[in-house]
């Protein structure tokens, strides 16, 4: 069940030491759901996901488009920085999406507009895939289970 915590006015209220500002709201949902904060209207989620090999996620994260950063690895000490990035998506009528690349990040990372199935993209990688009714997909083809921490702004 989703926890909404408001500041209106002189009324302070407390998350877990978060203390939010006048017309500010954070929303906090089960283990495995988005968590959407709306601060000025704008909204940003995060998830924690963990994909079996040749699997494929679909993640409904409060918004059709924005920066998707994406950590493999999870909340472990030793992130996989090649399937590792950031992507600028669209998941409404018409998908697109596109990845940044940095140096030595994001290698094995790849991106498409098309329905994964747990063996549409390259072995060996991780595909991400922004879907027509607002959804996200990531397949993991890495060869063994993978955890994500996926945000989107």
């Amino acid at each position: 069940m989703a926890t909404t915590r408001r500041q209106n006015g002189a009324i302070t209220e407390d998350l877990n030491g978060i203390t939010l500002a006048a017309g500010k709201s954070l929303t906090t949902g089960a283990a495995g759901v988005p968590e959407l904060i709306t601060i000025g209207g704008a909204d940003a989620c995060a998830v924690a996901v963990t994909i079996a090999d040749d699997a494929v996620a679909t993640l409904a994260m409060g918004r059709t488009g924005g920066f998707l950063f994406i950590t493999a690895g999870g909340t472990s000490t030793t992130t996989i920085e090649a399937i590792s990035g950031l992507v600028f998506f669209d998941a409404g009528t018409t998908p697109a999406i596109s990845k940044q690349t940095f140096a030595g990040i994001a290698a094995s990372l790849d991106v498409t507009t098309g329905v994964l199935t747990g063996t549409t993209g390259t072995n060996g990688n991780v595909t991400i895939s922004p879907q027509s009714d607002g959804t996200i997909q990531i397949e993991n083809r890495r060869g063994g289970v993978v955890e994500f921490s996926v945000v989107i702004l």
